[in-house]
């Protein structure tokens, strides 16, 4: 569906809002350093240490920086070790009242993730939700950040930025959202994430504790205010 300004546009992100992949997050990652000849780090020292991208989360574990070479002969590892334990992975319980609820009032709904294209078309088609959205965008081998992504995604559709919102689980989604001119909702309910209350307060963005709830946070701010706003405004924190 092409949008043209009128309603609110969702903007989803995929591991940790929609798909709950925190066990195989722990098996993989811990697989991986171990593989590499590394000491296995503990599921508290993961979830301590946990941030986006995965390379940042990698090097906070190893305690130093990858080259580019290196990082990308990591990645692939952990990316096998993790399709290959993908079973351990799980839909979040509410994501199907979440996306028809999102569908029904919304003008609506992409799914934006880091995660690879190709992998990505197919999970979704496994879980039976390539219906629910208009478009599904994995990373491509040009890597653009999740702000520019969003950018094309707004310019393609002829998105108004007030009329969009992005639901995601971590700080990079919310940074990529403020910095992209789009509101957004902080959904905590399946992440691995754990930010202070600091951190959260600092965002200044509504907090879901489930994609259905996150949804209708969303649907409220566009209904009482006539528009989404923007992380830092003085609108998210009355």
């Amino acid at each position: 569906m092409s949008a043209t300004n009128g309603g609110l546009y969702l903007v989803w992100d995929w591991n940790g809002t929609l798909f709950d992949d925190r066990s195989l997050l722990f098996q993989s990652i811990a697989a991986t350093l171990q593989q590499w000849g590394y000491g296995e780090p503990s599921s508290a020292e993961i979830v301590a240490k946990f941030t986006r991208p995965l390379r940042a989360l990698f090097e906070r574990l190893i305690g130093g920086k990858l080259s580019s070479q290196d990082w990308g002969r990591l990645e692939r590892d952990f990316h096998n070790i993790y399709q290959g334990e993908l079973s351990r992975g799980a839909l979040v319980p509410d994501v199907h009242q979440a996306l028809v609820r999102g569908r029904a009032q919304a003008q609506g709904q992409a799914l934006l993730s880091q995660w690879p294209h190709g992998d990505l078309l197919e999970i979704i088609r496994r879980h039976r939700l390539t219906g629910f959205f208009d478009e599904v965008w994995g990373r491509s081998e040009d890597c653009q950040n999740k702000e520019d992504r969003i950018g094309d995604l707004l310019h393609r559709n002829r998105l108004s930025p007030d009329r969009v919102v992005l639901i995601g689980d971590t700080q990079d989604d919310i940074a990529a959202a403020t910095a992209a001119g789009i509101g957004s909702v902080l959904v905590v309910g399946a992440s691995l994430a754990r930010l202070d209350p600091s951190d959260v307060a600092a965002m200044a963005v509504p907090v879901a504790h489930s994609p259905a709830e996150a949804v209708e946070l969303a649907l409220h701010l566009a209904g009482r205010r006539g528009r989404v706003p923007t992380a830092g405004t003085d609108e998210t924190r009355s």
